[in-house]
């Protein structure tokens, strides 16, 4: 079957209903009875709780969401699986609720963040770790220009100082082998590691010239960041007083026996796993023409080593990305999909590459639906939060398009209904650049 070929009929147009109950705030009740085509706002208390709000993410679930849908649709003990995992924050909710989970992400940054969320550390152990550290700061002395991390622009972002103690920082924390953790074994020093590494990301990006009002990495408008020696080592020790008590708080939390993986070698569009692991899916993907999320963290992944040159490679692998070479969008693609494809050709007429843009998203979110379906059990759901977005003035309803995508590759769409989720604890939405987000209930049926 050709891409041309694949979709066969119509979506009928469905419009949600404004939000008009009141806000939900906090946990979200399970017995909650959603209606489609409804749209209710959450308001979250808890997202700077335990290790959710240990590094910044754009547009990262806030817990309560994926916690409600967690417990609605599984059963403790049994499988969740997060194919465009991000920050983690599914899999966090999943361990505390006694599920086994699966994270999957495309991208090194992500996994590193997630798996370091979900995995519970030896109080003990981070305290020592900590007091070493505070020990080698306080006897900070200036390290050779020959150990400075070498990368694009990277004198532009930051000044000498800032240069001189991020590069200091990081060699202490990879001599914790050498400190506190030397009689560990490898696997347990490098969780520690990972933590600290981290941790360190979290402070980069706010030592920097980059606008941190701003997700993508931009210079300040105003000023440069007015930097002063001492700044980045005193950021990092603000950034262990704030976030050390609430990872000895999450592994208190965590249930025993209970299994969380972020494997390094899975794709969304090429999970593998067996046929039939998982009991649930839950996700809130990419969107096209949303966030380039490299380019998002490029300094943090400067910093850490993931990558030293150009961000293009990377890019290229992520599910609405919108680096794609010049020769894939010279003719018009088509789906088969008359309303789709008469939407494709109206921004094909304006911007080719935007039109080829939309069309690989929903080609790739299409293998996406496959997967999770052929390792989702039988009668199980996927459970896909999205928004929708504007590209060259066109307005695209994505979770519609989604939603026919999955009926016509073996789902049910059993709900859908919009959500508003607004944080208390930071006083802002997460709401992508269209506002409401939809949430489609999809059911896998097999023969």
């Amino acid at each position: 079957m050709t891409p041309d070929q694949q979709f066969l009929f119509e979506w009928q147009p469905e419009q949600l209903e404004p939000q008009d109950s009141p806000p939900i705030e906090g946990e979200i009740p399970l017995n909650l009875e959603v209606q489609d085509g409804r749209t209710y706002k959450f308001i979250s208390q808890e997202s700077t709780r335990l290790t959710h709000a240990l590094h910044w993410y754009p547009y990262a679930f806030l817990p309560e969401l994926p916690r409600w849908l967690i417990q609605k649709y599984s059963h403790p003990g049994e499988w969740v699986l997060d194919p465009f995992t991000g920050s983690g924050t599914a899999n966090v909710e999943s361990l505390l609720q006694g599920r086994n989970s699966v994270g999957i992400d495309i991208d090194p940054f992500a996994r590193m963040l997630a798996g370091v969320k979900v995995t519970p550390l030896q109080t003990r152990v981070l305290h020592d770790c900590r007091r070493w550290l505070d020990e080698q700061i306080e006897h900070y002395t200036q390290p050779s220009s020959s150990l400075f991390p070498v990368f694009p622009f990277r004198d532009c972002w930051f000044d000498r100082c800032v240069v001189e103690e991020l590069t200091f920082i990081r060699a202490q924390i990879e001599a914790l082998r050498e400190g506190p953790l030397s009689k560990a074994d490898k696997p347990e020093a490098d969780r520690f590691i990972a933590l600290f590494l981290i941790l360190f990301s979290s402070v980069i990006r706010k030592v920097s010239s980059a606008d941190d009002q701003c997700i993508q990495t931009v210079a300040r408008k105003d000023r440069r960041q007015e930097t002063t020696p001492g700044l980045v080592l005193d950021s990092f020790r603000k950034a262990m007083d704030t976030q050390l008590p609430r990872l000895v708080d999450f592994a208190h939390r965590c249930p025993k026996g209970i299994q969380t993986i972020i494997p390094d070698d899975n794709d969304a569009r090429a999970i593998r796993f067996p046929d039939n692991t998982f009991d649930l899916a839950v996700t809130s993907p990419p969107s096209v023409n949303a966030v380039d999320y490299p380019q998002a963290h490029q300094l943090e992944i400067y910093w850490l080593g993931i990558e030293r040159t150009s961000l293009a490679p990377l890019k290229r692998l992520h599910i609405g990305t919108e680096t794609v070479w010049q020769s894939e969008y010279h003719y018009l693609h088509r789906t088969g999909f008359r309303d789709l494809d008469d939407l494709l050709k109206r921004i094909f007429d304006k911007d080719p590459k935007r039109s080829y843009i939309l069309y690989k998203f929903l080609m790739d979110m299409r293998q996406n639906l496959l997967e999770v379906r052929r390792v989702l059990k039988p009668s199980r759901r996927y459970v896909i939060v999205l928004g929708d977005t504007r590209i060259r003035g066109a307005a695209v309803q994505t979770w519609k398009y989604l939603s026919e995508i999955a009926q016509q590759v073996g789902y049910t769409a059993e709900h859908t209904f919009g959500t508003e989720v607004l944080s208390r604890d930071e006083g802002h939405s997460r709401r992508r650049k269209s506002g409401i987000e939809r949430v489609l209930v999809l059911r896998n049926v097999k023969d």
